[in-house]
């Protein structure tokens, strides 16, 4: 990211504030730049768990063998550069990640999934974009919708539940 002359790097305070009074962790940004395999499993090993935040930028479709993006799609090489050999080096290395939004599609993909670049024009499937107006509280008060939970799979015994409202 850009500001001013000078290039920057940055999280949303949001995801700063989760980890801090969700867990009373010490957030560590890594900055969005080129890791190979054994840079990202350093980081890695260093942390305590892995929370991988939104963005407006899509994972470059060439990462999944998908069809070029539309033009105007936003994409931050850099970021991907850093985000899937640390997503890679965080599984291998059982850490805990909490992946949000463009996170969780970047775990998917650095696990050998694919996607679908505009999944909320998929028929059958729901818009999960936040509206671009309003406060906070106000664009991210929407669309709650249930999940089926995993039969006998960890959320479903941590939730005590078969269905989660998300």
């Amino acid at each position: 990211t850009q500001y001013s002359t000078h290039p920057v790097h940055a999280v949303v305070k949001k995801y700063v504030d989760a980890v801090v009074d969700g867990t009373g962790g010490m957030p560590l940004l890594v900055p969005a730049e080129e890791a190979d395999a054994a840079t990202a499993a350093a980081i890695a090993a260093r942390l305590d768990g892995l929370l991988v935040p939104g963005s407006p930028s899509n994972v470059e479709p060439y990462h999944y063998d998908g069809p070029p993006s539309q033009p105007k799609t936003l994409h931050d090489p850099a970021r991907d550069a850093m985000a899937l050999p640390l997503l890679r080096a965080a599984v291998m290395a059982d850490l805990p990640v909490l992946a949000i939004c463009r996170g969780i599609q970047e775990l998917n993909v650095a696990l050998g999934g694919s996607l679908h670049q505009r999944v909320h024009e998929v028929p059958g499937r729901l818009d999960h974009r936040a509206p671009r107006q309003g406060t906070v509280e106000e664009r991210y008060a929407f669309r709650a919708h249930s999940i089926a939970l995993t039969a006998g799979g960890i959320l479903e015994r941590v939730a005590g539940a078969s269905t989660l409202m998300v």
